[in-house]
């Protein structure tokens, strides 16, 4: 005999005793008032009714079918290796059948809920949940009847930490160094959120800086939008010193910028102008001596056909620990012309203007050499050996026998300009008849 059968059983002989009591003190009411409870009808009913209770409880043994809700835990097997599971649904609700005196005694532990992972990669799935319950036990239903599962592979990767400060240091004071212990975390989770990240950080507190020692802060993703539950840091804080130096204000610095790539064909750049062309910067000292110009990045011109302008932030292309004064973005800009190319002609004759008829000159040399520079498409369509100019020697109003005058370039082309004459002058000699 059963636990649940003994303690029924007590309980029915506590209950005829209790009806052998309310008998006999029925007895004595009725004895005493002689009114309808005293009849033989009265007293029958009540037996009939007490006997009626008994069989009820005497007939439940603990054999009756009954129905009982179990919440059970979700287990997830056959993971493959590497991966991690994301998993929704943590437990499910199980209706059992069977016996009462056998379904009220089992517990979550001895019925199996469990979802079949075998094989499965990175991805979202909708799985069936299979449930195996003891013997003697019914299973009715379980809620819900599927599981949705997220698997993904488990990576670990190593990142440095990069800092920003909050607020403004002490007045008079500027960052001179930060050191970070240790000045790399390890970043775990999902594969596709860890590669998602490419720094983390932390926020240094300008108004803690001047009680100086060390700080202990939190680590976090720079990115804030990539942080998920996913993702876990080790380790989640690191000690930081920060060192504070004077303040200093550097002489003004020009401002370089160079581009790039080349502009599409038959062009080059023929120009670059950057307003303001100078600057003052302000900042540690050993930074600021070291600027001899404000450098920014590079423009690239790569197929550009036209003149450009555009503005660039003045700010350095990596920040030595310095602050630029003035405006915060520069004027840049990129004139265009058509490539220019350059000919040299050799033993060009030199002509002689403005000869009287009754005097004769002789010229030495009697040829030189020009360099001719205009556009590549220009000179390419010159015929050749023809010369865009010619060169002569002027002896108008000349008065002396021999004289060294300059060789001069007349009838030039438009679009030609003459680099070089060599030589640049010649010796004239009146010739005697």
């Amino acid at each position: 005999m059963d636990k649940l059968t003994a303690f029924v059983r007590d309980k029915l002989c506590a209950a005829r005793g209790a009806a052998s009591g309310l008998r006999a003190r029925l007895r004595e009411r009725t004895a005493a008032r002689g009114s309808l409870f005293d009849t033989k009808l009265f007293l029958a009913c009540v037996s009939l009714f007490i006997s009626l209770v008994l069989w009820l409880f005497v007939a439940w043994d603990g054999n009756t079918e009954g129905v009982r809700s179990l919440e059970v835990p979700l287990q997830y097997v056959n993971l493959s290796r590497g991966y991690t599971i994301y998993e929704s649904t943590a437990a499910i609700e199980v209706r059992m059948l069977g016996r009462v005196g056998t379904i009220s005694r089992v517990t979550p532990a001895e019925i199996r809920a469990e979802v079949d992972l075998q094989g499965l990669q990175s991805g979202s799935f909708k799985l069936p949940i299979r449930v195996e319950s003891p013997q003697g036990v019914r299973i009715r239903n379980w809620q819900p009847s599927t599981a949705e599962v997220e698997l993904y592979r488990q990576v670990d990767r190593t990142l440095p930490i990069a800092w920003v400060l909050e607020g403004s240091p002490p007045a008079g004071k500027i960052v001179a160094d930060v050191e970070i212990v240790p000045h790399e975390v390890t970043l775990s989770g999902p594969e596709v959120d860890v590669l998602a990240v490419q720094q983390m950080q932390i926020t240094i507190p300008g108004d803690k800086l001047a009680a100086g020692g060390t700080l202990k802060l939190p680590v976090h993703i720079s990115d804030r939008a990539l942080e998920t539950e996913r993702l876990l840091l080790a380790p989640s804080s690191v000690n930081v010193r920060v060192t504070l130096e004077n303040e200093i204000v550097g002489e003004q610095i020009p401002v370089q910028i160079s581009v790039v790539g080349a502009p599409a064909d038959g062009l080059e750049v023929a120009g670059i102008k950057v307003t303001p062309d100078r600057v003052t910067v302000r900042g540690r000292g050993e930074a600021v001596r070291a600027m001899t110009g404000l450098v920014l990045p590079p423009i690239d011109v790569t197929g550009l056909d036209q003149d450009l302008q555009l503005t660039l932030p003045l700010q350095p292309e990596e920040d030595p620990g310095v602050e630029i004064e003035g405006p915060a973005r520069a004027r840049v800009e990129i004139t265009l012309r058509r490539k220019m190319a350059a000919k040299t002609y050799n033993a060009v004759p030199i002509l002689l203007f403005g000869n009287l008829p009754e005097t004769e000159w002789r010229i030495a040399p009697t040829a030189a050499n020009i360099t001719i520079e205009g556009t590549q498409m220009a000179l390419d369509a010159l015929y050749t050996g023809h010369l865009p100019c010619e060169l002569y020697v002027d002896v108008t109003n000349i008065v002396a026998d021999q004289v060294s005058l300059p060789v001069l370039v007349r009838n030039l082309q438009r679009g030609f300009e003459v680099v070089q004459v060599e030589p640049a002058q010649v010796l004239v000699t009146r010739v005697d008849e």
